[in-house]
Parts: C-alpha cells; structure tokens; sequence
C-alpha cells in the first residue's frame, strides 16, 4: 500500500528519471543496504526468536506451552516496538549532528536516548508485572495456560532495561554509519538464543526450564557486547571531542 501511494504521488506530480537521474539513483542502493541490514534485522528479530521458541517448547513438552509462550510473545511485542521506536526516531537527530560533525550534542543526543528507553522499559515491566496473573485470560487461555504465563513473564520482563540499551546502542551505530557494529548487535541475540536452545534443554538439571530460559539469557550476552561496543564509542568520542576543541582554540 505504501507502494501504491508513493507511485501515484510520483504520477501525480509527474516526477520523472531520466538516465543521469537513474543512475545517480542506483549507486546510492549500496549505501541504503548497508544500513537497511540493521533496521531489518530489528524488526524481525523477534520473529525469528518465536519460531525457535515455538520449535523447541514443542520438542520438549506440547502444545500447552506453546500457548503460553504466545501470551508472553504478545506482551513482548508491545515493549519490543516501543523500544525500537525510541532507537529509530532519534536515528534522524544523531545521524544529523553526526553529519555537522557536532558530536557533545550527538553525545547529549544519545544520553536523552538512553534515559527514554530505560524509562519506558521499567515502566513496562512494572505495567506487565503487576498485570502477569491477567495476561494469559486477556488473550483466552485456559486457566492452567494463564498460570504458566504468570509464573514465566517476569523472566522476560526483567532483561527489557537491558534491552532497552541494546536497540539504542545499536540505533546510534547504524546513524554513525558503524554499520558492522550494528550487525553485531542486532543478530547476535538470536544466533545466541540458538545456541543456547540446542545446549540448555540438553542439561539433565534443565530440560524444558533451559528452553524458557534460552531468550533472557542470550538478551543478557547481548547486553554485554552492547557495554563493549559503547565503551568503544564513547573511548572514540571523547578523543574526537577533545580533538575539535583543541581545533576550535587554535
């Protein structure tokens, strides 16, 4: 539908390419790739994390434990796009004063990014905690169902303040054009949460519980190269920092 609309504005207005325009236009496909490969990633990462998990909870139990982790998908989802949202909408203001080689206030930027998705992931999780005995019956599950989501939902709410630096670690890589960094961060969580499926359930001690427990725990690793990488940044910004002003008092 987006296609439709953007095609009759460029009818409408009669917006045209000729040759020279086309081609300009193709040598900037490189370039938008290389930053599309994060965004994408961002968006059906959680996807990818629910057929892993649908796959597995079926091996090692049913159909039950499906439904429940549906339920905690759903809430998820919710904190996910907010989050993201949060990552993507200052993407435009870093890569812009990145752009103008302003970078105290890219850094200050960042900051403002960082304390706004924190915020919003406490308050989710204190939203969705509070509500866990309700979240299974909101979605029609059985009681059995609701009760299992109650008992698994905080072990995924308790790693979105994590979350919630990674997805605007990883924004501020990509708006910086540090495209491999970002790479980094947005696919290591779920070739993590693989890994640890085919690991966990195969620990006698954990079986099913090592399924449940894969997702958090490949979101804490994540949050771990997230810490390297931005002291890695911020090592870099404050040489740049002091860089311009020793220009500037020149």
């Amino acid at each position: 539908m987006t296609m439709l609309a953007a095609i009759f504005y460029l009818v409408k207005k009669r917006i045209g390419f000729s040759a020279p325009q086309a081609k300009t236009l193709f040598s900037l496909f490189e370039f938008v790739l290389k930053v599309a490969v994060a965004p994408l990633g961002l968006t059906f990462s959680p996807q990818i994390t629910t057929i892993l998990m649908n796959r597995f909870l079926m091996i090692y139990d049913g159909e039950q434990v499906v439904a429940v982790y549906g339920c905690i998908a759903y809430v998820a989802a919710i904190a996910y796009l907010l989050l993201q949202g949060v990552g993507d909408g200052s993407q435009p203001l870093i890569s812009r004063f990145f752009s103008e080689d302003n970078l105290p206030t890219m850094k200050q930027m960042r900051k403002y990014d960082y304390l706004t998705a924190a915020t919003i992931g406490i308050g989710c999780f204190a939203v969705f905690f509070l509500a866990q005995n309700h979240v299974g019956i909101l979605f029609g599950a059985s009681v059995e169902t609701n009760g299992s989501v109650s008992f698994y939902l905080p072990f995924f709410l308790i790693v979105l303040v994590l979350l919630s630096y990674v997805r605007i670690t990883t924004a501020f890589r990509y708006a910086t054009e540090k495209s491999i960094l970002s790479y980094l961060l947005v696919y290591a969580e779920p070739v993590c949460i693989l890994l640890f499926l085919l690991v966990l359930p195969n620990i006698p001690a954990l079986g099913l519980q090592g399924v449940w427990f894969s997702v958090p725990l490949a979101q804490c690793v994540t949050w771990g190269i997230a810490f390297l990488v931005k002291h890695r940044i911020d090592h870099n910004l404050i040489h740049d920092i002091a860089k311009m002003e020793r220009s500037a008092s020149v």
